[in-house]
């Protein structure tokens, strides 16, 4: 017959298991790459941080991605986030369709005022 397993039966108490997470954060990990995030690591942190509501996006109101101090984090809807990063400045009020040239749509014909355009 085999070894039996010396934890069999047992569970591990709150202090072991500190020491084993403990042991495994950070550089000691094995999947670890350095300090080096980029913005969609930046993103997925923030989402960790302030986890989901439905039907809102994650804005970081400095821009910087890789900033997840929660005063920094805002949930917005798709059409204030688009809004609030400029997103929707540069669309044709017609067909909604994004605009090549400020005086007219070239997807609809539709002339573009000058107070409207950007």
């Amino acid at each position: 017959m085999g070894k039996t397993c010396p934890l069999k039966g047992r569970t591990k108490t709150e202090e072991h298991k500190k020491k084993i997470g403990d042991a495994n954060r950070g550089s000691k990990n094995g999947m670890w790459k350095g300090d080096e995030a980029k913005p969609k690591t930046g993103n997925a942190r923030a989402r960790n941080i302030m986890g989901k509501q439905e039907g809102k996006e994650l804005h970081h109101i400095d821009g910087n991605t890789l900033n997840n101090e929660p005063e920094n984090l805002e949930f917005l809807t798709r059409k204030e986030h688009m809004e609030k990063d400029g997103r929707l400045a540069n669309r044709c009020p017609e067909c909604n369709k994004f605009l090549l040239n400020k005086n007219y749509c070239s997807s609809c014909g539709a002339m573009i005022p000058k107070e409207e355009s950007k």
